[in-house]
This record gives C-alpha cells, structure tokens and sequence, in this order.
C-alpha cells in the first residue's frame, strides 16, 4: 500500500513536532502486517522527513491545492493501493491498513473509509451522506461509542462517499478515473471521487475496524467551504 500525505510542515503547538512526522510515526507503529511505501508531498521544500520513503516537492501555481498534491503523489506511488491520508491523523487501533484492505480488497469496490474521531473521542467519520444542502458527515460530533441506527457505525457498510482524510482506493481505479478532479482545489474533491466510483459502477464503503484519530483543520486552518466549489459541486452533482 503506498500511503500519500500531502502536508505544508505544520507543527502541532502543544508538541513541537511536525503533523507529518506524528502521523508517519503513528502508522508505522500500528500498522504489523501491510507493507507501507509512504509518499509525503509537500509544498515547496520542508526539512526532510525521515519516516517517509519518499518525500515529493509539490510546487502550487496558485493556493493549495490538495487534490493536484494527491494526484502528484500517485505518479510516485508503486503499490497495489493508495491510501490518502491527512498529515494531522493517528492510528487509534492496531493495524488500520489490514482493517481497510479487509473491505477495500473486495471486487467491486473502489474506496473505503475509515472511521475517524476527534481526539477527545467522538465521531468525526463514519461515511458521507448527501442532503440538499451540501455532503455531511452521518452522526458527526456523537459520542465515541454511538451506535448509530440499527447499529450502522458498527459493522461496515455502504456509503454515497467516504472522506479523503483516510481513504483506500485500488490504485488501477484510480488512474481509470483520472485520480481526484483538480477543479476541487481544498473542498468536495473525495466526494466528487466517490460518486464518480459510483457512477463507473463502484461500491463505496466504510469500516468502523479501520480507526483513527483526526485533528481536523489542525495542519490547515480551515473556515466554510469554498462558494465556488460548493457551487461547481451542485452544478455537477444536483441529481
């Protein structure tokens, strides 16, 4: 499984060492059964990254853009997989790739998402639902142990999309798909991947076995999603 991780260097203020660093650290540690090719893009040049077995110079022509990071990552990746992941995750559970490859293995389905909560344990996410106002995270800020209905954040399941922060996709999907839409620079890219997958035919499933810790907006500040992309989201997606 090659692991991508997009990352700008941030360093987390409670602890003096970089996001990056932590999140590698953390999945090395967890993960005992899957080997892992980590790919770190950055953007621009950070001092190196010694858990990453290659780190990539992404160099933007505007803003960040995390999608054309992803896709730049996957020119440089050599396993079977991509696993996305944000820099400012953590294994919660032991071997969080096995959990995801349990499901994501399967023929017919074209990513896989973990559960992912904040860390003082409750939900960050457990799959995507889609409403007339926008894609939301189902059952998000429930405690830790919510069951959800009929038990739904406890075994897995089928979604509309899964979040990008820790997403499993064959890697022959991905390049049938053209990768992530760079039109998506920060908002809606893992969305727009999902429902295409589904679109192509693809199941899109999540794993509550595949846990993770998430400091959401912790390496990137983040504010309301973007009114042009969620207006070229509707636009595209309405139906």
């Amino acid at each position: 499984v090659s692991v991508v991780i997009p990352t700008i260097g941030t360093s987390d203020p409670r602890t003096g060492k970089r996001f990056i660093d932590t999140a590698i650290d953390s999945l090395r540690k967890a993960e005992t059964t899957v080997p892992l090719e980590v790919i770190a893009v950055t953007t621009g040049v950070i001092d190196p990254i010694p858990s990453a077995d290659q780190q990539v110079v992404y160099r933007p022509s505007g803003d960040f853009n995390f999608a054309e990071a992803v896709n730049r990552g996957r020119v440089h990746a050599t396993g079977e997989y991509l696993l996305i992941l944000n820099d400012d995750t953590t294994a919660a559970d032991p071997n969080p790739v096995t959990r995801l490859l349990e499901i994501g293995q399967r023929g017919g389905v074209g990513a896989v998402g973990a559960k992912l909560t904040y860390p003082d344990g409750r939900l960050q996410h457990a799959g995507i639902v889609l409403l007339p106002s926008g894609p939301t995270h189902a059952h998000i800020a429930r405690p830790g142990n919510f069951a959800g209905y009929f038990g739904s954040t406890l075994t897995p399941r089928n979604f509309s999309a899964v979040t990008a922060a820790a997403m499993l996709t064959p890697k022959p999907v991905f390049d049938e798909l053209g990768g992530f839409d760079e039109a998506f620079t920060r908002d809606f890219n893992d969305v727009d991947y999902c429902l295409r997958l589904r679109k192509a035919g693809y199941r899109v499933a999540w794993t509550p076995y595949a846990h993770l810790t998430h400091h959401e907006g912790a390496s990137i500040v983040r504010k309301a999603a973007d009114p042009s992309e969620l207006a070229e989201f509707r636009r595209r997606w309405a139906d």
